[in-house]
């Protein structure tokens, strides 16, 4: 089952990661996840680790790389051209489906808007698992 396949997270924002966190703890569906504050650091998890993650969420605007250079960075790696692991942007904006250019959006599963109330981000999370991990 997918709920024993890892969940990546990439937040730079310790507040939303924390909200995350306890949005994903309150659900239960997840044995693992792993939240990264840094795009290099969940590249180099990602390159080194035999697991392959059900679902990869990542924020958009982060102050070193955005979400989209990240993707780019992670399918430059051989290893990642034949798995299939759905990536979900998270944006901040109201406008998050314009902001993916059109050489990406085949390489991105989904943009979704930042929810910031408990409530909210839990129900879009659950979604989220239900339509890409089929976990329910």
């Amino acid at each position: 089952m997918d709920q024993y396949r890892p969940l990546i997270i990439i937040e730079d924002d310790i507040d939303d990661q924390m909200i995350m966190q306890e949005a994903l703890d309150d659900l239960g569906l997840f044995k693992c996840y792993h939240v990264f504050s840094e795009p290099s650091k969940a590249i180099e998890y990602l390159t080194t680790t035999t697991d392959t993650p059900c679902l990869i969420l990542c924020d958009l605007m982060m102050p070193k790389t955005t979400g989209l250079e990240f993707r780019r960075q992670l399918l430059s790696h051989p290893q990642f051209e034949a798995k299939q692991i759905p990536f979900i942007l998270i944006s901040s904006s109201s406008m998050a489906e314009d902001i993916v250019d059109e050489d990406l959006k085949p390489y991105v599963d989904e943009v979704i808007a930042k929810q910031h109330e408990f409530g909210a981000l839990t129900q879009q999370l659950r979604d989220l698992f239900k339509s890409w991990c089929a976990i329910s």
